[in-house]
């Protein structure tokens, strides 16, 4: 009687977590269905652009603590979906290299690592507004020693950008591999003028 007991009390746990499951999932794609980017970071505000269209072009070095990290960076937020654009994207200094990359989808078919190129991202999270931008996008990274991470391989990285003057600026790269997220941050001297259409 009691082994009878105990299979109905674990059938009937077992259906309450199987319907809490099933609405939780429900309730988190009906909340996402609205998002403009969706899994992206919360730190890339798909609402933030007032100005759909923007761009931004600018090559320079970024100084982190000492050490410089040279870049180029160019992203176009799209002139019909806010939060959404291409971004094109090189960083190079001490330990570390990364770019932004494009290649096929993932198709039964497909043999994704070998198609993938360095160059432009289209379709990734781009905002710009004002002196600001704040970009996701998938990436391939090389880090060695003394890096946080000693890694070779496919990555997201978030940029977040500001100009603050006619020749500089801040901004803060972050690479995520799957070991752990490398910073480089600090002060941009630009190479050359800045092209920021929502900056002067």
């Amino acid at each position: 009687m009691a082994r009878v007991l105990r299979t109905r009390l674990a059938l009937v746990v077992l259906s309450a977590t199987l319907v809490t499951a099933a609405v939780t999932l429900g309730l988190a794609s009906f909340g996402g269905a609205g998002s403009k980017t969706l899994g992206a970071s919360l730190n890339v505000d798909p609402n933030s652009s007032n100005t759909v269209g923007a761009s931004l072009n600018v090559n320079g070095t970024i100084d982190d603590h000492g050490t410089a990290y040279h870049f180029s960076l160019n992203a176009n937020e799209s002139t019909t979906q806010a939060g959404e654009g291409g971004v094109t994207f090189f960083l190079n200094g001490t330990a570390l290299g990364l770019c932004t990359v494009h290649g096929p989808g993932a198709e039964p078919s497909s043999f994704p690592l070998t198609q993938v190129q360095c160059g432009g991202a289209g379709a990734q999270a781009v905002s710009i507004t004002g002196c600001k931008a704040e970009i996701e996008a998938h990436g391939f990274s090389h880090s060695d020693f003394p890096r946080e991470a000693i890694y070779l391989g496919t990555m997201t990285v978030d940029v977040k950008f500001l100009k603050k003057g006619p020749s500089s600026g801040e901004m803060k790269v972050t690479v995520y591999t799957p070991k752990r997220a490398i910073t480089v941050d600090g002060p941009v001297t630009f190479n050359g003028p800045a092209s920021m259409s929502t900056c002067p």
